[in-house]
Formats: C-alpha cells, sequence, structure tokens
C-alpha cells in the first residue's frame, strides 16, 4: 500500500495539468474577489448608490470563497483527466499485474485524489485570504466556530472529489463523468427542491445533498446546528463515495 500511494503522489505531483488547474483556480477565485472589492469601491464613492456588497475581511472572503468560488469545476477537470487516462494508457494492468489488488490501487488513487483537492483549496485560500486582507485592510475577527467550519468547508470540497472519483470509477471514461457530475452539481438541488414542492412536503430536500450542506457552511457566523448537520451530511458523502468506488473496482474489468 505504500509503495502505490508513493506512487500515486509522485504521479500526481508530476502531472502538469494538476499545476494548471490549480493555478487557473487561483486566478478565476482572485477575479471574483477583485469584481466584489471594485463594486464595493464604486458603491463607498457614490452614497446615492444602493448598497449591494459589503465590506469583506480576510477571514470573511475565504469563507465567502465555498459558496461563490468555481473550484469545484477545476477539481472535477483535472480529477476526470487523473483518474479516467489510468484505464486508457494501460497503466492499471500493468500495476494489477504486480500482484497488487484493486482495492490498493483505488484506495490509494482515491487518497491522492484527495491530497491533490486539499492543496488546490489550500492554494485558493491563502490567495484569497491574502488579497482580501490587503484590498480592505482588515484581515477579520476569529470567531468561536471558525476553526471548525473551515476544516468542514474543506472537507466537504474534498467529499465533492470523492463523487467525482465515483463517477470517474463508475464510467472509465471522462466525458460521461463530467457530464453527470455538472449535473449533479447544477440540477440535481433543483430537481430535489422541485419532487419536495410537487408532493406538497415541508422539507427541502436539497439540503440533503453535498452543494447544499456546503452551501449553508458556508455563511459568516454559522450555528453550532447548521455546523453539525453539515459536518455529518459532507462525512458521509465522503465515506460513501470511497466504499462504493472501492467496491465497483473490485466487480470490474480494467
Amino acid at each position: 500500500m505504500g509503495k502505490l500511494l508513493s506512487f500515486e503522489l509522485r504521479k500526481l505531483f508530476k502531472n502538469k495539468s494538476f499545476y494548471i488547474w490549480t493555478f487557473v483556480s487561483v486566478g478565476i477565485s482572485l477575479i471574483y474577489l477583485l469584481c466584489s472589492f471594485g463594486m464595493f469601491s464604486i458603491q463607498s464613492a457614490s452614497p446615492d448608490l444602493q448598497a449591494v456588497v459589503s465590506p469583506e475581511s480576510g477571514m470573511i472572503s475565504i469563507i465567502k470563497f465555498f459558496s461563490l468560488s468555481p473550484v469545484t469545476v477545476f477539481m472535477l477537470m483535472f480529477i476526470c483527466s487523473f483518474v479516467c487516462n489510468d484505464f486508457d494508457n494501460g497503466i492499471l494492468k500493468n500495476i494489477i499485474s504486480r500482484g497488487y489488488s484493486r482495492g490498493s490501487i483505488f484506495t490509494a488513487k482515491f487518497i491522492a485524489v484527495m491530497v491533490s483537492t486539499a492543496f488546490m483549496v489550500i492554494l485558493n485560500l491563502a490567495a484569497i485570504f491574502a488579497v482580501s486582507t490587503a484590498l480592505y485592510n482588515d484581515a477579520g475577527t476569529m470567531y468561536e466556530l471558525f476553526i471548525p467550519q473551515i476544516i468542514f468547508l474543506v472537507l466537504g470540497l474534498m467529499a465533492f472529489a470523492g463523487i467525482f472519483f465515483m463517477l470517474c470509477v463508475i464510467f472509465k471514461k471522462g466525458a460521461p463523468a463530467i457530464v453527470i457530475s455538472l449535473l449533479a452539481l447544477l440540477a440535481l438541488p433543483i430537481g430535489l427542491s422541485l419532487i419536495a414542492t410537487y408532493l406538497h412536503i415541508d422539507f427541502d430536500f436539497s439540503t440533503l445533498w453535498l452543494g447544499g450542506a456546503v452551501s449553508n457552511l458556508a455563511t459568516v457566523g454559522a450555528t453550532l446546528q447548521t455546523l453539525i448537520f453539515s459536518a455529518v451530511c459532507i462525512v458521509a458523502y465522503l465515506v460513501v463515495s470511497y466504499i462504493v468506488s472501492v467496491s465497483m473496482v473490485k466487480k470490474m474489468e480494467v
């Protein structure tokens, strides 16, 4: 297992597309931040304008990152290329022929995907905190639940990575995995809300979707109840995505 993990991590950090998607995601996140600051500056210079954008700080900006940044799309693009390419180029058959179990191979690959996601997200957070603090001249004040909130928000994006990984394992091809993943990101919450409305149920099922859990948690000053509910949902998706991925690969031909 150690050799497999070392192999996957070496492959990850030698992968040029990993760095490309990571730095593109940082660039887009900073563009979002600069646009927000520009609107705030215009608003501040013209008191007659209706307030649309609130002043931020370094800490507020990194909380908002989880609800505004399109980083999940860049995670998806990289994960699909990283996982699906191994089905196409014969690397998996070569590793399996050396006596390694499929469960061990994909466990190591799953961990590498989690490492890549954590690296991408943390680099985004560091850049956003530094630039936002410089722009607004305010690092912000750390409130009681800030640290656990950030930890579970990062785990939330890692759970998205787990879902993308699972879909790549199921479809083996990048195109269908990307399409289904994008549908899950964009259409599934709307579909769940429509089902609740159609059935006249006074409960929004979209809150059970991972995106709903992350969005609810990505608010400044989130309550303990929101933190607990979102944390349970996030961990559940992360664990299920791993279990399904490993179970599927044991039954399929590579």
